[in-house]
């Protein structure tokens, strides 16, 4: 009788156990979001130089000046800080007074139609901002446009020493998001 009982508890156990499978339920609900997307912001910045230079200045005894002039043009799609800087070369850059000029019009590398709106440099070749670091910064944001001028005078004080030297110098502008 002992084993008819276990058999009957084990029967009984097991079809309890199936039928709890059986009867189990639950409530569920789900929600989705799809279709993002991300995309990064672009910082770009352009002049309208074409292959030559926009500046010369030969054969020059003191007091002569050459200037000309560039347009730069942000398109970027961030908000940028745009920053000047120059590298700057030869023994005649600390006799070379430079001023550079902001403004509209004007294009390169003639400055017919140039509108000064602020000076943004006055000193020497030599002592053009040669880095990111070291040059002032305005805040662009996209399809913004200034021309500069840019102005060089051999120092009508320059010493005997100049005569024959030379320089040259490579202008930048350089765009970094905020």
């Amino acid at each position: 009788m002992t084993r008819k009982l276990l058999i009957s508890i084990a029967v009984v156990g097991a079809v309890g156990a199936l039928s709890g499978f059986g009867t189990y339920s639950a409530f569920s609900a789900t929600t989705s979001n799809g279709g993002n997307g991300m995309q990064a912001g672009t910082v770009s910045i352009t002049d309208d130089h074409t292959a030559s230079s926009m500046l010369g200045l030969t054969n020059a005894k003191p007091g002569d000046t050459t200037t000309g002039c560039i347009k730069v043009t942000y398109t970027g799609s961030l908000p940028a800080d745009v920053r000047m800087y120059a590298t700057p070369t030869g023994a005649l850059a600390p006799y070379l007074n430079v001023t550079i000029k902001r403004g509209t019009g004007g294009s390169y590398p003639t400055c017919t139609g140039f509108t000064a709106q602020a000076t943004t440099f006055t000193g020497t070749l030599a002592t053009l901002p040669a880095s990111w670091s070291t040059a002032t910064s305005a805040s662009w944001v996209h399809d913004e446009v200034h021309s500069y001028q840019v102005a060089v005078t051999l120092d009508p004080n320059a010493p005997s020493s100049a005569q024959d030297a030379s320089a040259g110098v490579s202008f930048t502008w350089e765009a970094r998001n905020q």
